[in-house]
Order: structure tokens, then C-alpha cells, then sequence
């Protein structure tokens, strides 16, 4: 029982920077519009920053 609540916990932890990066870059290529309010040269880091 305590390895499942274990292993649940792990699946439900936060993502990471590096996570949401890579959520964002696949979203992009798949047709995400960047708003025009984010100026930075890469919009996906801003987005991990924020």
C-alpha cells in the first residue's frame, strides 16, 4: 500500500521548469498562437519564468 502512495505522489508532484518548457515548445509546433504581449526573444522561457 505505501509503494502505490508513493508512486501516486511522484505522479502528482509538480512539473518542473524544464517540463513546462518542453509542454509549451510541443503546444507551439502544434499550432499555440504567442501573444503579441510577450516580446522576449524566446517566448517559451518567459513563459517557464513566469
Amino acid at each position: 500500500m505505501q509503494q502505490e502512495i508513493s508512486a501516486f505522489t511522484k505522479q502528482l508532484a509538480s512539473a518542473g521548469a524544464d517540463e513546462i518548457g518542453q509542454c509549451i515548445e510541443r503546444l507551439r509546433s502544434g499550432g499555440m498562437r504567442i501573444s503579441e504581449t510577450i516580446t522576449a526573444a524566446n517566448p517559451v522561457e518567459e513563459y517557464r519564468e513566469v
